[in-house]
């Protein structure tokens, strides 16, 4: 069995997949750090949170702190310039409920605008993202990438989810072709088949939903793959292995944040 993403890597060195019938894909990557690798300080300020009380972050879903007054806060834990991080709660102060802004990003200086706000009161558990292949189903394009292709033409990434069972979705994949340079308007699709889904395991919370699977090509090939959606609207597609590099929700939501940063996801069309 062939697996066409044999360079894909752990989620921090991940490549995305991308169109077959987009000549290139335009990346970009700015800013830096003369910060030697492990230097950079992760943090931020808590706010709200009530005498007596606490609340436990954590970063990644693995580092955790505990953090027992209002004020700056910075996990102990250095980060590696160019590193993902997302802090989150992990648990909840006592009759308060905290939530985090600015908490996900890649380093490339020190953070210290994480914002955790804390309120009376205790919030109901958020629903989780909508999964299965019925979510998955319709158009989704890459609008964040506008490319010239010639003619006064421009492309965007775009693919087609086609429901066929609970378990399965067609793949299509080609461009949404545009009249002027910011790729503005409906557009004209021009997608092509390019195999099947098959789903063998659907998880989701509030954050991600994951859709890990093997991606038979039409040529016979088989690769494999996780559907991410990190918003009902949403959809990043992140190669994988058998057994799985990205095994939790924890890591397929944090390779989601990498590409999306990279501009490599998609939206609904």
């Amino acid at each position: 069995m062939t697996n066409l993403l044999d360079s894909i890597r752990p989620f921090d060195k991940q490549v995305p997949l991308v169109g077959a019938l987009l000549a290139a894909a335009v990346l970009s990557a700015c800013g830096g750090s003369d910060d030697p690798a492990g230097t950079l300080r992760l943090g931020g300020t808590v706010a709200g949170l009530a005498t007596g009380k606490s609340v436990e972050l954590q970063n990644n879903g693995a580092e955790a702190l505990r953090v027992s007054e209002n004020g700056r806060f910075s996990f102990s834990t250095p980060l590696e310039s160019g590193a993902a991080y997302a802090v989150t709660v992990k648990t909840q102060p006592d009759g308060q409920t905290c939530t985090v802004a600015r908490g996900a990003g890649t380093a490339t200086a020190d953070v210290s605008d994480v914002a955790v706000s804390c309120l009376a009161g205790t919030a109901p558990p958020p629903s989780p993202l909508l999964s299965g292949t019925a979510a998955l189903d319709g158009e989704w394009v890459n609008h964040k990438v506008c490319t010239p292709i010639g003619g006064g033409q421009f492309a965007q990434q775009m693919l087609k989810l086609v429901r066929q069972s609970d378990t399965v979705v067609e793949y299509r994949s080609g461009t949404l072709i545009h009249g002027n340079a910011t790729c503005q308007g409906a557009g004209s699709a021009l997608v092509s088949p390019m195999g099947s889904v098959t789903l063998s395991r659907v998880e989701s919370n509030a954050s991600i939903a994951a859709h890990w699977g093997s991606w038979r090509l039409i040529t016979g090939s088989t690769s494999y793959l996780v559907l991410a959606k990190p918003s009902n609207d949403k959809l990043c597609l992140l190669g994988d292995e058998n057994p799985s590099i990205l095994p939790t929700l924890e890591r397929v939501a944090q390779s989601a944040a990498v590409q999306d940063q990279q501009n490599a996801c998609y939206v609904r069309r």
